[in-house]
């Protein structure tokens, strides 16, 4: 159907276009975009691939274990975030994969919490080597591993046997490799 009729001003003319701007926005011309919510996830979770791209706290001093889900073929580049918002001084915070038959690649920065370089040097890095780490420690009473406000690593499913590890860890002390089996 074709237009008839006035097109005053430049408001009406980019509203029968179907254009907008910052201000019409503003003005409450359209709707505001919906703003998509992440899924958070706390507490011991054994999680499952749906909850694929969530982000999983480590938010109390006492820490608790995340079991990752077995990778399927059809899973794979499935990933979860791991985020510390509390420095964990209690039991350790673990990520385990299915021990059996999924393994940890990639890696980890390590640095030293508000200390000189030349006392504690770092940032250091820590590789999981893929064949034998099948689980991720960090926090509890050995701080040295990472486990400090603000630590941040990333699980991504790579194929049916490994997933790749990589984050920023803030640890206090001679620092340590979180790389370890089950």
């Amino acid at each position: 159907m074709a237009f008839s009729g006035t097109i005053d001003g430049p408001y009406l003319m980019r509203q029968y276009l179907g254009l907008t701007s910052y201000t019409d926005n503003l003005n409450g011309a359209i709707p505001q975009a919906a703003l998509s919510k992440r899924n958070i996830i706390t507490g011991a979770t054994t999680l499952t691939m749906p909850q694929s791209g969530s982000l999983c706290l480590f938010n109390t001093a006492a820490g608790y274990t995340f079991k990752l889900p077995v990778i399927t073929a059809e899973t794979v580049g499935a990933f979860f975030d791991f985020l510390w918002t509390i420095t964990n001084t209690g039991t350790a915070c673990i990520i385990n994969t299915d021990a059996a038959t999924t393994f940890i690649g990639g890696g980890v920065l390590t640095f030293v919490d508000a200390t000189t370089p030349g006392a504690n040097p770092g940032p250091k890095g820590f590789s999981f080597n893929g064949s034998s780490h099948n689980s991720f420690s960090a926090g509890g009473g050995d701080t040295t591993k990472g486990g400090l406000m603000g630590s941040r690593v990333r699980f991504t499913a790579l194929d049916t046997t490994h997933c790749i590890i990589e984050g920023a860890l803030f640890a206090a002390g001679t620092i340590a490799t979180p790389a370890t089996t089950q």
